[in-house]
């Protein structure tokens, strides 16, 4: 019982009909009986209702073991999952203590409590092996096995192959060894006209190692049965083609090449997502365009363009252009209005890049960009990306989030810090001040409590300060902020600085990307 109510969720409710649960257990049918009082063991029972308190339960098995055994109907993949969880989670565990108990007292027992035993004592005492496990293993009789073999299947885009190699390996090599793949020769097989490869026409890609099996590059008809599957391996939604290639390969039959692949109804698609499109494996976007459309009709444009943002990421429509283009005129509704005065073409150039580049910031909260889908680009806008640099939000927030006002009470800051933060506050300034000599890097540890936020805001805002400080300020030197401030939580100025660092940047010349006097990390895991 819990709050009164069983946690099982008994009594169940009468239903009729049975109905299965994807997500959970099944609504078994449970007819109402004649109206009545049933007797059972020295109780009474609503008769009408008692169907609602019996555990779901199989009678051939009851009677087999004679013991209670409850039954549920597998209806998802999820059992299956926990079912595997269970069977390898280890050994039941039990810690029990046995002491001699006279005269009411414990012997040998003391007013201090008893350390509590290492992780290792606990570890070793804590297995407990019932007599049913103890039976089976001492009889030798098998506890659990393994009925099938799997074998993983490559998924790549035509010439795309994955190939491992020495960095002293002679190309010509690693090129031949990387031309034959198992979806390669999958292809190879199923266009083949011997006898022993037609059955290769009627198969999936996955159903192949049933009938084959892959040696020396090759798949070969198998002789015996062997208990196989295939499995492809898992594709990301982001990469678009390789996911689509993979959900044609999960339903066509016997495809002979990659082109003959992307053919739906005779006529050749131009990519794994059209031909998934048109072939019907994936879901339309009338959902999605109707979702937009209510939307748009009381939505501010900024929200439209977070909803589709939403839309791109986690519902994935199959046409992303052509719902760009139904409502491309609600999206940038507002960059029209701003810039109403501004001549054609130059307008339409400039609303459309706005309105991209405010949906390549939404889209960058959730680690995707406008690129990973099939939009107009914003590198077809060369001039405007050149000049919004000028107006980059990550340079804008920087030159405007620290307030004069708490920059001119450094001073008094530095007078609130206890011996201990002044030592450390005088090093750290002392090598920002004169960084050619002295310690370069810093680590500043403690419990929490102590002091270490307070310290570093105040190193923090020291640094800013010298640097707005003057005439010859950071800006005009072009060292564009001498300290840089990473911090997991930003209540006092702080950056995250994962919103900041990028990929990896190719660098073909030496040059400098950035002055930098001060690099700070808070809360590094």
């Amino acid at each position: 019982m819990k709050d009164g109510r069983c946690s099982k969720g008994f009594p169940k409710p009468l239903v009729e009909v049975t109905r299965a649960n994807v997500n959970g257990y099944a609504e078994y049918r449970r007819r109402r009986r004649p109206a009545g009082v049933l007797k059972f063991r020295n109780r009474e029972y609503d008769n009408a209702t008692v169907n609602q308190w019996v555990v779901p339960y199989n009678p051939y098995l009851s009677q087999k073991y004679n013991c209670h055994i409850n039954v549920e109907v597998c209806t998802g993949i999820t059992a299956v999952k926990y079912l595997y969880k269970y069977v390898y989670k280890g050994s039941d565990k039990a810690v029990f203590t046995i002491e001699v108990v006279r005269n009411g007292c414990v012997r040998g027992s003391n007013p201090n409590p008893r350390e509590e035993p290492n992780e290792v004592i606990r570890y070793l005492n804590g297995r407990y092996i019932s007599p049913v496990e103890a039976c089976m293993r001492l009889l030798n009789m098998v506890i659990q096995g393994k009925s099938h073999s799997v074998e993983q299947l490559t998924v790549h885009l035509e010439g795309k192959q994955v190939v491992v190699f020495r960095s002293d390996e002679n190309p010509r090599n690693v090129i031949r060894r990387g031309e034959d793949t198992m979806l390669t020769r999958f292809f190879e097989l199923c266009a083949s006209d011997a006898p022993e490869n037609q059955i290769a026409k009627t198969m999936l890609y996955q159903d192949i190692p049933r009938k084959f099996s892959w040696k020396n590059k090759r798949w070969v008809r198998r002789t015996k049965y062997q208990a196989a599957l295939g499995r492809m391996i898992h594709v990301s939604p982001r990469d678009i083609e390789r996911f689509h290639l993979r959900i044609m390969l999960s339903h066509r039959r016997g495809p002979t090449s990659y082109d003959d692949l992307k053919t739906v109804h005779g006529e050749l698609c131009s990519t794994f997502q059209e031909a998934a499109d048109r072939a019907g494996y994936l879901e339309n976007d009338v959902e999605w365009a109707a979702c937009m459309t209510e939307a748009a009709s009381f939505k501010k444009p900024i929200q439209l363009r977070q909803l589709f943002a939403t839309l791109l990421v986690y519902s994935m429509p199959s046409d992303v252009r052509a719902l760009w283009d139904q409502f491309y005129g609600d999206l940038s509704y507002d960059f029209a209005y701003t810039y109403r005065d501004v001549l054609e073409p130059i307008r339409t150039h400039v609303v459309m890049f706005e309105t991209l580049k405010n949906l390549q910031e939404l889209l960058m909260v959730n680690g995707y960009s406008v690129s990973d889908f099939k939009l107009p680009q914003l590198h077809n806008f060369k001039k405007l990306v050149l000049q919004s640099l000028l107006e980059n939000s990550l340079i804008r927030r920087e030159l405007t989030s620290y307030n004069q006002s708490a920059l001119e009470d450094i001073v008094s800051m530095e007078d609130q810090l206890n011996p201990g933060q002044k030592d450390i506050y005088d090093q750290v300034i002392g090598a920002v001040n004169q960084p050619e000599v002295g310690k370069k890097m810093f680590f500043i540890d403690g419990p929490g409590g102590t002091g270490k936020s307070t310290l570093l805001r105040n190193i923090q805002w020291y640094s800013v300060s010298s640097s707005y400080g003057g005439t010859d300020g950071a800006l005009k030197n072009r060292n564009c902020g001498r300290v840089q401030w990473y911090s997991v939580s930003s209540s006092y100025g702080g950056t995250d600085g994962a919103l900041n660092i990028q990929d990896p940047v190719e660098i073909k010349r030496s040059f400098n990307m950035l002055y930098l006097q001060t690099v700070a990390l808070e809360e590094i895991p």
